[in-house]
């Protein structure tokens, strides 16, 4: 799938799909006009028919309005029903072009800032505020250009059909009062629908957070509080609901007695009209039915566009993630002007040998270097251990190395020995492999987690690299062989077991370059010997480097940096 470049505006996304949503607009103009059409020819009918009925109106012509208002029905189902489908399938675009691209802004960004992220909070943005933004088509773009253009048609039909006098209260109330009295229940309301969705957010957020520390929070005792804050954050929402639900019953209220007084004040003309012997009483009929379909439209735009600023308010909480600071942005606030090449070697046969020179590194908004003018040098098929205490940059100098991460100062030159003993640098990202301390396994069967390296593999290769991983006794245990389900972060499998399938598809990228992150944390024993025997097999003709606190527990290598020094 290809992932969405970030947008960056509301207006880009409804540009993207601009066609649809017109298309949307038009057919809620032509199912809202439909049915007042509707509505104003059964008033006359109704009215005529009243009248010959009594006496008062001959030569009826009962076959034109009742032809009219068959057609009027047909094309009112029709257009609503397309509707439907258009207005819909318009939104589900804008919400998957959105998704898709806060997505694929999070997988742009480095590692370190992605393990940073609050699952929670980002939850939320993903799926409360992401569905928050269907109101703006659905809820108030649509509904909004439907009203605004069924005023206008409706107070033209009047002009033109009877008198331009009788069009002025039904334009003045709804265009200029029923539009500020919309204003002014969004603005006063804004307050209130902010509160909710920040809320609601912070309500999810830590429901999220307490189920997946479920385990933290038994062993410490905090089950009291955190239901308490639970329930402080829910009465809270449930304040800022009501609040918002008040204001939308005094817009509709509200709109509801504009409505009124428009009727009242357009039929006391128009009975003055039929007095004076200007209409007659059927058009009387169709005026009063007409105003009361046009100004139905507008009863849901106050409640509506009080909504929109819950929908703005969610779109500012999307916002950061979707335009979010790009790669080099967040991790290089003092970059040097000539960027480091690294690049990749494309002769399998030839060796890489990793060059450091005087490499510095400090974090945005850290006075302090984690890494300060280190000078290292990997030979080719050369395994170093990389140890030192917490916090002194052993997986920000691999960040480094990969790419994630660019240096403050200094340089990181990748080189190809070829088999004629010369060598140079490489003009792309040498192939490289990163096996992280708790790998990822996703909720997923056992073929597809591994075919996450390589998309085209065979299931004999998936078999082979499964054996290559020491998994062989395991893999001929599963009645389902590659169908085998994983599920999230593969809590049905083993310590070990998790690491050896993230192991088996390492190797299938095969990189000449590989980082191990802790590749013995919490291995028993009989296990860590296993896993050591498996990486001593496959790293024998690799480059490697081994990030560990246990370098007595490791997988062999030749020699030891340490970062404290």
């Amino acid at each position: 799938m290809k992932i969405a470049h970030p947008t960056h505006s509301m207006l880009d996304l409804i540009q993207h799909r601009s066609t649809w949503l017109l298309a949307g607009v038009l057919l809620i103009v032509l199912s809202l006009v439909a049915g007042v059409v509707l509505l104003a020819l059964s008033g006359w009918f109704i009215t005529a028919s009243a009248l010959a009925g009594v006496g008062l109106l001959m030569g009826l012509d009962i076959f034109t309005p009742g032809a009219g208002i068959r057609l009027a029905a047909i094309v009112r189902t029709g257009s609503r029903y397309a509707e439907r489908l258009v207005t819909h399938e318009a939104t589900f675009r804008i919400l998957s072009d959105l998704r898709i691209g806060l997505f694929g802004q999070l997988a742009r960004l480095p590692i370190y800032q992605q393990r940073a992220i609050n699952r929670g909070d980002t939850l939320g943005r993903f799926i409360q505020d992401v569905a928050k933004l269907d109101h703006a088509f659905l809820g108030v773009v649509g509904p909004s250009m439907g009203a605004i253009s069924l005023t206008l048609l409706g107070s033209g039909l009047i002009a033109w059909a009877l008198d331009p006098r009788l069009a002025w209260p039904l334009l003045i109330a709804t265009l200029l009062l029923q539009t500020t009295m919309a204003i002014w229940v969004a603005h006063r309301g804004a307050r209130a629908s902010k509160d909710s969705v920040l809320g609601m957010a912070r309500l999810k957020e830590s429901l999220v957070d307490t189920i997946e520390g479920l385990e933290n929070v038994l062993a410490t005792d905090q089950v009291n509080d955190r239901a308490k804050q639970i329930a402080h954050l829910s009465d809270d929402l449930v304040q800022q609901q009501t609040k918002t639900q008040l204001w939308d019953a005094l817009g509709t209220s509200l709109s509801i007695g504009l409505n009124g007084l428009t009727l009242i004040i357009t039929l006391a003309i128009g009975v003055s009209f039929y007095e004076q012997g200007q209409i007659d009483g059927p058009w009387l009929g169709l005026l009063a039915l007409l105003i009361i379909g046009v100004t139905e439209s507008w009863q849901i735009i106050p409640s509506a566009w009080r909504q929109l600023s819950q929908t703005r308010q969610a779109w500012a909480r999307i916002r950061p993630i979707l335009h979010g600071p790009s790669h080099q942005q967040a991790v290089e606030p003092n970059l040097a002007d000539e960027t480091p090449a690294i690049h990749s070697a494309q002769n399998f046969e030839a060796q890489l040998r990793c060059q450091v020179h005087d490499l510095s590194f400090r974090y945005p908004g850290s006075g302090i270097d984690v890494i300060n003018q280190l000078n290292l040098t990997l030979e080719p098929g050369e395994k170093v251990a990389l140890v030192g205490s917490s916090g002194r940059g052993k997986t920000t100098l691999a960040y480094l190395l990969m790419g994630e991460l660019s240096p403050t100062k200094g340089s990181i030159e990748w080189h190809l020995d070829t088999d004629d003993g010369t060598h140079g640098p490489i003009e792309s990202q040498p192939s490289m492999g990163y096996l992280a301390q708790d790998p990822k396994l996703f909720s997923d069967t056992l073929a597809n987690n591994l075919r996450l390296a390589q998309p085209t593999a065979s299931d004999q290769v998936l078999v082979t690299v499964l054996e290559k991983a020491g998994l062989s006794d395991w893999y001929q245990r599963q009645e389902l062989g590659l169908e085998t389900w994983i599920d999230e972060n593969a809590t049905n499998l083993s310590g070990g077991e998790a690491r050896r399938v993230a192991l088996a598809r390492l190797m299938l990228i095969d990189p000449e370059f590989v980082i191990l992150d802790e590749p013995n944390t919490g291995l028993d024993e009989a296990t860590n010997v296993g896993i050591n025997h498996t990486l001593n097999v496959w790293l024998s003709n690799k480059t490697a480097l081994i990030i560990t606190h246990q370098p007595e527990r490791a997988p062999d290598f030749d020699r030891t940096i340490t970062l404290d020094d």
